[in-house]
């Protein structure tokens, strides 16, 4: 919709680990992906996972690339071996995490002076590649950590919340097209403008009146404004009967609000709880059949050190 974002970063991590070697290529290992490779020349010669792991990858051989160049390092090539505890193409930003560990890991071992704002600048490089044109939330989220607004007027700006945000998220492990969303979203804005721009304008005041709300440390009003999100999400067709069931099972269970998050269509929802209901709700979840992870504001952002 173009209209003003919230994002926290949240302690599920993603871990990069990088070492020089004597070969002339980038060997890339992804844990997650279950894939591995070597970038030799430009060319890309797969170990495990196949030739199609080369999409994944290719990104962080490129930002790899960009580094080696930048520092003028005389390393022969370089070995990056990638941890990811995120769950992969579920609206929780993890490429976005993996690029900002790889730059973060690569500046140390380098001995480049990348301070934060360069290290959110540079992971454009490869979340380009994956999503096009990224809003930048969440290469800003995992470089800083916190929450973050973001609205094309303003930019990036921190949210100052009184007190650690409890979530659970819950995974409904189902697929799905970013491009196919985005396209719906597009067709209907098309077919029905009026409402659109209504469903647009009060997606915006939401927006403002979550920022205030998690500012104040009104959890209880945050949660009723997740709800009134989630059901806009559902007017515009991008939540599914999957995303239903755990977002009914949440709230049935004492969540003080629940929504998708990401693109929709599948990947995962949210949930706001009391602290003291975080593992009712996760096994809610579970029971419904998706996969819940229970986490909460990680206000570190990232870190890099030697070993």
């Amino acid at each position: 919709m173009g209209k003003p974002a919230i994002a926290m970063a949240v302690n599920l991590h993603s871990k990069v680990t990088v070492w020089e070697t004597e070969d002339p290529e980038i060997h890339i290992r992804s844990i997650a992906l279950k894939a591995s490779g070597i970038f030799r020349s430009g060319k890309y010669f797969p170990e495990t996972g196949g030739i199609d792991a080369v999409k994944a990858l290719q990104p962080f051989e490129t930002i790899a690339s960009h580094l080696i160049k930048q520092a003028g390092s005389s390393a022969q090539g370089l070995n990056i071996e990638i941890d990811s505890k995120i769950p992969l193409a579920a609206g929780l930003g993890s490429s976005a995490s993996v690029a900002v560990s790889i730059i973060a890991a690569l500046s140390k071992l380098l001995e480049l002076k990348t301070g934060r704002e360069e290290i959110q600048e540079l992971a454009f490089i490869p979340e380009r590649l994956v999503h096009g044109k990224p809003s930048g939330i969440d290469q800003t989220t995992a470089t800083y950590g916190g929450v973050v607004a973001f609205s094309r007027d303003k930019g990036f700006e921190t949210v100052n919340a009184k007190r650690d945000i409890p979530i659970v998220i819950g995974n409904t492990c189902i697929a799905r097209s970013t491009g196919e969303l985005v396209a719906r979203v597009r067709a209907l804005s098309m077919e029905r403008p009026n409402d659109f721009n209504q469903a647009a304008a009060r997606a915006s005041e939401i927006s403002v009146q979550a920022r205030d709300a998690i500012e104040k440390g009104e959890f209880t009003r945050l949660g009723e404004l997740m709800n009134a999100n989630h059901e806009l999400l559902k007017w515009l067709g991008i939540s599914n009967n999957k995303l239903e069931e755990l977002i009914s099972s949440a709230r049935s269970t004492g969540a003080l609000g629940a929504k998708l998050t990401g693109a929709g269509g599948g990947g995962c929802m949210i949930a706001l709880v009391e602290p003291t209901g975080e593992s009712k709700v996760a096994e809610a979840i579970a029971k419904s059949g998706g996969e819940p992870f229970t986490v909460k504001t990680d206000r570190e952002g990232v870190k890099a050190w030697l070993e």
